[in-house]
């Protein structure tokens, strides 16, 4: 059961980083933060196999995931721009409280499933919460 820790110490520790690593991105600039978070993931990936223990094991893959979870926020936020944040706050800000921690959890949900069944995951969510609100104002 202790081993169920190994991978949630790395997702728990990217996903508490990146509103920080945007920030650092602006402040530091991305090249010089991504150059940290590159040489931190590769040391701690490096040290994780010589581990004696589970708590260096977690150690390492809370640097790990602390590092790697500013890839996402410093890579893709040069090409999505402001205007796809902005457009994230607008449809949050606009949701009931129920239905923006629905969209969070779903968001999450295919974060972790990842590449196709992520996409998949999340387009279905958004067919469906299409349907359901057509039904309930009495669109098309």
């Amino acid at each position: 059961m202790k081993g169920a820790w190994i991978t949630t110490a790395a997702t728990v520790e990217q996903m508490c980083i990146g509103p920080t690593a945007a920030w650092l991105g602006l402040v530091f600039g991305p090249r010089r933060v991504l150059m940290v978070s590159a040489s931190a993931f590769g040391l701690a990936s490096a040290l994780i196999p010589f581990s004696p223990s589970l708590t260096w094991v977690l150690v390492g893959q809370v640097v790990a995931g602390l590092s790697s979870g500013t890839f996402i926020p410093l890579t893709i936020w040069p090409m999505a721009g402001a205007w796809l944040i902005s457009l994230v706050f607008f449809t949050i800000r606009h949701l009931r409280p129920a239905d923006a921690m629905t969209f969070g959890v779903v968001l999450q949900t295919a974060r972790l499933l990842g590449g196709d069944e992520g996409t998949a995951f999340m387009q279905t969510y958004l067919r469906v919460r299409k349907q359901l609100d057509s039904n309930r104002w009495g669109g098309t």
